[in-house]
């Protein structure tokens, strides 16, 4: 996805929504229009050691 893209899409949601990408431990992760999605999402409060 290029940045023109992600501002097309970004530009649809709230300016103060968070935003977060799944990515599996340091690696990273391409983001697509396709699998943009609002989710409610629960921050762990240091409940977990990862």
């Amino acid at each position: 996805m290029t940045v023109q893209e992600l501002n097309h899409v970004l530009w649809t949601y709230p300016a103060d929504i968070r935003v977060v990408v799944n990515g599996y431990a340091e690696g990273f992760d391409n983001v697509s229009p396709k699998g943009t999605f609002v989710v409610k999402v629960r921050l762990n409060r240091g409940k977990k050691d990862w």
